[in-house]
């Protein structure tokens, strides 16, 4: 098919900064993706980890079929699949009373839905971090670290303030060394959240900060935040969209890291990469805060989007998350005997490696090294992308190139993206 790609496509919608936006795929099928020229390509991109079990996975596929020639669509109807899923997600999570799932469509749909819950409990601003992403509705989107418009600005300033410092642990303004650090990062955020405590509602947090570069911080950060947020009845909310569900190594990322939100968020994957499903987890008293007719969707808790979803969690069990962990191993390991240390670092965690072009030495506040960082980067990702391996430049620089297996991927598969990968360092570097 033949189409001039901006005929009908508003400018908005089309992704030329994305090297992986330029050829047309056509097919998918676990970690490997073909355009309609037949040009085959390791897919590391996972769709920003919607795709934890790769591309139209056998197993998610046939439920679909099956359930197509069942019973497709019901709004708000309960079904036993729903009744099911939203059981089984309780089961799993950690919170020590009974627990309540809210079943929803879209990622930025479940952090609304969150964000009521938070207001309902206590009216007040929700506070985000600075590196952070939620989504892109009107309302995540004064959350998230993104373009915002003018109006947008203005009222985040009342309902919602993106003004929290994540730690920036590979580049760190206090000279903290990992094995010593002090969380020195965290005293501003004490200072603003003791002098708003009584206007604020709640703040959200991903464990691991993900669209936007992959960036970890100390486990003891999210231990400090937990308990000065308790201290000052402030609700925390886990954001574990695209850390959850496997990616990290565990079900909850934020569970694994040792804190205990009050709710968590999750999505992507638990669609199988076949449909837009996400939910909401929270203790029953914090979930029951909602009156009925507050809050609704046309397509949450379908039949097809909670029997895939019910399929998903019964696939996570311990030896897949054992092997995630083991994919991200590998793959850093295998990494560091390709990328040159003088130019970048590699770094990441559970099935996760991430690629940061970081010239060493580098002078402080040099922006003409930064802007060469983030060049290589770029370079990288255009190489790899005709070298026929699909990777994700990110960033608060630019300078990042993150890598997102699926779960399922094979260590046959990992040889053979590790290979492109290095073609795409030798064209670069």
């Amino acid at each position: 098919m033949n189409v001039d790609p901006h005929s009908a496509i508003p400018r908005g919608m089309i992704r030329a900064h994305d090297p992986t936006a330029g050829p047309s795929y056509v097919r998918g099928a676990g970690v490997w993706l073909w355009d309609s020229d037949g040009k085959d390509y390791v897919d590391l991109t996972s769709s920003y980890s919607s795709l934890n079990f790769g591309h139209s996975h056998p197993e998610l596929t046939a439920i679909a079929k099956e359930q197509l020639e069942t019973l497709v669509h019901l709004t708000g109807a309960p079904t036993p699949w729903r009744l099911e899923l939203c059981q089984q997600l309780a089961d799993r999570a950690p919170f020590m009373e009974q627990t309540k799932t809210w079943i929803c469509t879209t990622g930025a749909r479940a952090i609304e839905v969150a964000w009521k819950i938070a207001y309902a409990r206590k009216p007040g601003m929700l506070f985000s971090f600075d590196q952070g992403f939620h989504g892109r509705s009107i309302a995540t989107s004064l959350l998230s670290h993104t373009a915002r418009t003018t109006l947008l600005e203005q009222e985040s300033q009342t309902i919602a303030r993106r003004s929290l410092t994540f730690p920036q642990c590979t580049s760190c303004p206090f000279d903290e060394q990992p094995e010593s650090c002090s969380v020195a990062c965290f005293e501003s955020i004490e200072q603003q959240l003791r002098e708003h405590a009584s206007r604020i509602s709640a703040v959200i947090v991903e464990p691991a900060i993900g669209a936007r570069g992959y960036l970890f911080a100390p486990k003891r950060f999210f231990h400090r935040l937990r308990k000065l947020t308790r201290e000052l009845d402030i609700l925390l909310i886990a954001d574990e969209i695209q850390s959850g569900l496997g990616r990290l190594g565990s079900l909850f990322a934020s569970i694994e890291q040792g804190w205990q939100p009050d709710l968590i968020v999750i999505g992507k994957s638990l669609g199988g990469g076949l449909v837009p499903i996400s939910a909401v987890l929270g203790p029953g008293h914090l979930m029951d805060l909602l009156d009925p007719g507050i809050e609704s969707e046309t397509f949450a808790g379908d039949p097809l989007g909670c029997r895939i979803g019910l399929r998903v969690l019964e696939m996570l069990d311990d030896q897949l998350l054992t092997r995630a962990r083991e994919i991200g191993e590998i793959l850093r390991q295998r990494l560091r005997h390709v990328i040159d240390p003088r130019v970048a670092q590699i770094l990441g965690e559970g099935c996760c490696g991430v690629i940061e072009f970081r010239m060493s030495p580098r002078v402080q506040g040099s922006s003409k090294q930064f802007e060469r960082e983030s060049q290589l980067a770029e370079q990288f990702a255009r190489a790899a992308l005709h070298c026929g391996i699909l990777v994700h430049r990110t960033g608060p620089l630019q300078n990042r190139i993150v890598l997102l297996p699926p779960l399922t991927i094979t260590d046959a598969e990992i040889d053979i993206a590790i290979d492109r990968l290095k073609q795409a360092w030798t064209a670069t570097c």
